[in-house]
């Protein structure tokens, strides 16, 4: 398996086996590019407290990596959370659609 590095010139220096235990399993490729969010952050932007965010993820409701000091959330993944608890999909604006409003 290849791991790109946008950000590296040599591509051929970041290259690794699929069995070198780093952590990836086969079927996964290139790093995402998504933002990461520690739960304080998810928590302010969301208006709920710091707790209610930490049980999401010990239920399994929002998917969160535990990097170093805590958990971080990926963008990615907070949008479906948040699509998951939708009572009533939002309807498409006219920009969405492609009409002229």
């Amino acid at each position: 398996m290849t791991i790109l590095d946008q950000n590296q010139p040599d591509q051929s220096k970041r290259s690794y086996a699929a069995d070198d235990n780093r952590g990836m399993t086969a079927g996964e490729g290139v790093m995402p590019q998504d933002r990461y969010q520690t739960v304080q952050e998810v928590a302010d932007r969301l208006e709920v407290a710091e707790a209610t965010v930490r049980q999401w993820i010990k239920s399994g409701g929002l998917r969160a990596i535990d990097i170093g000091k805590g958990w971080r959330i990926s963008d990615t993944d907070l949008l479906h959370f948040l699509k998951s608890r939708e009572t009533v999909p939002r309807p498409a604006t006219p920009s969405e659609t492609g009409q002229k409003g």
